[in-house]
């Protein structure tokens, strides 16, 4: 699962509360996931933060079975290693325990990430040597883990055989973690295209979204001037009614009036 540079800043500024929505009104149940991709904005610079394995989470509360068993913990990637680690994964794991609540994952434990059970770990990846290059940075290590999704991260990971550093053959020595700075330049390079080019598509999509809304808004006052319309011609039909229903009235009222002017001439001349 893959979150914007916003779902953190909010996280931190405001709390879990203020990202519930993030996965609930998707129905998003983040502990099926293996890989949860954080970006990490903070003063201009660029970090990555990956949870990984957070339906593991148990695993860490009890003894495991297997070298080969599902390890929950934080991959931390920052080409300047000028983020704080620990204070971006503190307000990750407050969050992960405000998810595990709302979902109700268990009966008995309710806040299973702590420092103890969910680490975190930053393995020796490839770093920047420009103050300019870490959001392409942040882009090659996602991609570098989106391409091993497939394997899982066990503890055996954490403590290879033969007292190896924790992740150096998933991450460190990994194909996918092989690149330089002539990839990285090629990448901006390739970045840069691929946005000139959906500039172009948005554009088409926004103007033919304004063409749709200004239609639209044709249409809306068509509608609300034949509405009005049909409110002035039943305001005259009824004026015309009234008017109607007032003449008959008055043409029935003379008799009336002539026989009351023939009875006084009729006193008048007995007199």
């Amino acid at each position: 699962h893959i979150f914007t540079s916003h779902f953190y800043t909010t996280l931190s500024d405001e709390g879990p509360a203020a990202v519930e929505s993030w996965t609930a009104r998707k129905n998003v149940d983040i502990f099926s996931k293996r890989l949860i991709f954080i970006p990490v904005n903070i003063s201009l610079h660029w970090s990555l933060c990956v949870v990984v394995n957070p339906g593991a989470i148990m695993n860490s509360h009890g003894e495991v079975d297997s070298r080969d068993d599902l390890y929950p913990c934080f991959f931390f990637l920052d080409s300047l290693k000028a983020h704080r680690k620990g204070l971006v994964t503190a307000h990750v794991r407050k969050w992960l325990n405000s998810e595990w609540k709302r979902l109700k994952k268990s009966q008995t434990t309710e806040a299973p990430f702590s420092k103890e059970t969910m680490p975190v770990h930053d393995p020796k990846v490839p770093y920047q040597d420009n103050s300019w290059d870490c959001g392409v940075f942040v882009c090659r290590y996602a991609f570098a883990l989106f391409m091993n999704r497939e394997d899982d991260v066990t503890y055996g990971d954490r403590n290879p055989m033969g007292g190896g550093k924790p992740f150096s053959s998933f991450i460190t020595e990994n194909g996918s973690f092989q690149f330089d700075k002539s990839h990285i330049v090629r990448l901006r390079r390739e970045m840069g295209t691929l946005i000139d080019r959906l500039g172009v598509l948005y554009k088409k999509y926004r103007q033919k979204e304004d063409e749709m809304a200004a239609e639209e808004k044709k249409k809306k006052k068509k509608r609300k001037e034949a509405l009005q319309e049909a409110k002035t011609t039943t305001t005259d039909e009824e004026g015309s009614e009234k008017e109607t229903k007032g003449e008959e009235a008055t043409v029935q009222d003379k008799p009336a009036i002539k026989q009351e002017e023939d009875e006084e001439d009729v006193g008048t001349h007995f007199v």
